[in-house]
């Protein structure tokens, strides 16, 4: 639950000044290729990459990090 709070807290602080693919990069540290691949699977699963409201880009942040998880 913490781990969802930082998340939020992150996300909100890059919101308004970067894109989503470089929000997420930045909090997880993600390679562009991975994260290509999740912003992918999170189109197909109906996720946006335009701005959202933190509690949505949490749960998509979740879904990269299971993605990132599964990948490695």
């Amino acid at each position: 639950m913490s781990q969802t709070l930082a998340l939020q807290h992150r996300t909100r602080e890059f919101a308004g000044r970067a894109s989503v693919q470089k929000t997420a990069m930045a909090v997880f540290g993600l390679r562009v290729d991975t994260m290509r691949a999740a912003l992918k699977q999170g189109a197909e699963q109906g996720l946006g990459a335009r701005r959202q409201p933190a509690g949505t880009k949490a749960a998509v942040g979740a879904r990269i990090a299971a993605f990132q998880g599964g990948a490695g």
